[in-house]
């Protein structure tokens, strides 16, 4: 038996290596394709996009590593299946459950490991990654000047240049002054030009050469005057430009640390005791807002025969003299304007409470989830690849495929509702455990029972003859 545990174990761990790394990949693909244009063509260094991918690599890892275990499983068995191993194994007596044994207890280890990352790991993560994020799209693009066109990346400063020479000169330049906010009343042209740039990247140095700076005058009445300007010519200018706001400017995390997603499952729970407190003080504002109008009667200095008569009739008016009517309606008017714009701002207040309370409580619910959809995916793999019994990355990858867009519909969709007050969180993130299990229960039995529910060859088999006897019919 330890032989066929070792056996087993040593195909399912590659297979799994494997897949786990292709499917981060391909997520990690699609987080650049996602946020591209806030990360490239900016200038940022190697070493800092590196970080970047690292911290979304650690987000990503949890929902790759389900994916990894499915085709992993389903490879191992499927092989198993393919070479008649699996079928020479059952015929001495050992189950199913038996061969997948080894994988299972790695699962387990890997739902643990999971458990951790949710836990504490994709919190901290996450933290690092969202505000990198926020600094990396708030930076401005990389300085660069093109041939052309015109460059406005400088606050106040347009800057063209007609071709650039292979040694860094710079050919018929043309600078735009708006810093003013006046229009083009401030143009400086140069024949060519040097440029260069600090080493802490502070400001530019331009060197322009042969040219004339042309100004006109803004008179002290406000008012413009086309044949007011000034003209200089020089041989040589040296200008400067201030490039401090290209520098990356980092935002203390500190603001992003109550975030759902920052939030370790210690912290986020403690998060969701304080909101659902909010909550409760929110109704009992309302509560004891409404008590007062709501027995308003019983505050009437009025015997029972006058109650009743209110109450009956609702003629409060005819117990008034006519001289207080006017006022007494007034003020019972205002006083409803103040009860509805209350009402109306506490419900305001309660919904927006309620659909933060909604979402902090589904990343604390959701930290459960991926763990046990580790397992799901065992049961899932592991089985197919024992009725499908095709090895390899071919069909194996497919089918995982299938099922894992599933996984990820229902989890997205879960979000999605319990987030819209649709269901409570709790079955929100339970949504794709709740549609997956009972498929993980059946696939493992049809597969226990030797069933040829996922057998392509049989299902070949089956709709040849079907069509035989169409055709002895027709």
């Amino acid at each position: 038996m330890k032989k066929l545990h070792k056996l087993v174990l040593l195909s399912f761990l590659p297979n799994f290596l494997v897949s786990f790394a292709v499917a981060l990949f391909v997520l990690v693909l699609q987080f650049i394709a996602k946020y591209q244009d806030d990360i490239l063509g900016k200038g940022f260094s190697p070493s800092l996009i590196a970080k970047l991918f690292g911290y979304a690599s650690f987000q990503l890892s949890v929902l790759a590593l389900p994916l990894g275990i499915m085709v992993g499983s389903l490879m191992t068995l499927g092989r198993l299946g393919e070479n008649y191993e699996l079928s020479a194994i059952k015929a001495s007596g050992i189950s199913l459950w038996r061969v997948i044994y080894p994988i299972f207890v790695v699962t387990l280890l890997l739902t643990g490991i999971t458990f951790s990352f949710t836990a504490f790991v994709i919190p901290w993560a996450n933290l690092k990654l969202y505000s990198l994020l926020y600094d990396l799209s708030n930076a401005k693009p990389e300085f660069t000047l093109k041939p052309g066109s015109y460059y406005k990346g400088i606050d106040g400063f347009a800057i063209r240049i007609l071709d650039r020479t292979p040694q860094g000169t710079l050919k018929d330049v043309h600078i735009y002054d708006h810093s003013a906010n006046r229009g083009n009343l401030n143009v400086l042209i140069a024949d060519s030009a040097f440029m260069e740039i600090n080493e802490d990247y502070m400001y530019l140095k331009m060197t322009l050469f042969n040219g004339k700076r042309y100004e006109e005058v803004y008179p002290e009445d406000g008012k413009p005057n086309s044949f007011a300007h000034s003209t200089f010519y020089f041989d040589k200018m040296v200008y400067y430009f201030d490039l401090s706001g290209f520098r990356l400017e980092r935002t203390d995390e500190k603001l992003f640390a109550s975030h759902q997603y920052m939030l370790n499952i210690v912290d986020i729970k403690r998060a969701v005791d304080s909101l659902k407190a909010v909550n409760d003080t929110l109704k009992i504002e309302a509560k004891n807002y409404l008590e007062p109008i709501i027995h308003w009667q019983e505050s009437l200095p009025l015997n029972d025969t006058m109650k009743y008569e209110i109450i009956q009739y609702n003629k409060i008016t005819d117990l008034i003299e006519k001289s207080q009517q006017e006022i007494v309606i007034s003020k019972a008017q205002n006083h409803m304007r103040s009860m509805k714009n209350f009402l109306e701002f506490a419900i305001i207040r309660k919904n927006q409470e309620k659909v933060t309370l909604n979402k902090y409580e589904y990343e604390m619910y959701n930290k459960y989830t991926m763990p046990i959809a580790c397992l799901i995916m065992l049961f899932i793999g592991a089985p197919l690849g024992a009725i499908i019994r095709k090895g390899g990355m071919g069909l194996p990858t497919i089918v995982s495929i299938g099922f894992f867009i599933v996984f990820y519909v229902l989890l997205t969709y879960g979000k999605k509702m319990s987030r819209d007050d649709v269901i409570p969180a709790i079955w929100g993130a339970a949504l794709p455990a709740m549609i997956m299990i009972p498929m993980a229960i059946f696939i493992t039995f049809q597969a226990s029972a030797d069933s040829k529910l996922f057998d392509l060859h049989a299902w070949k088999t089956f709709f040849i003859k079907l069509w035989k006897k169409i055709n002895q019919f027709s």
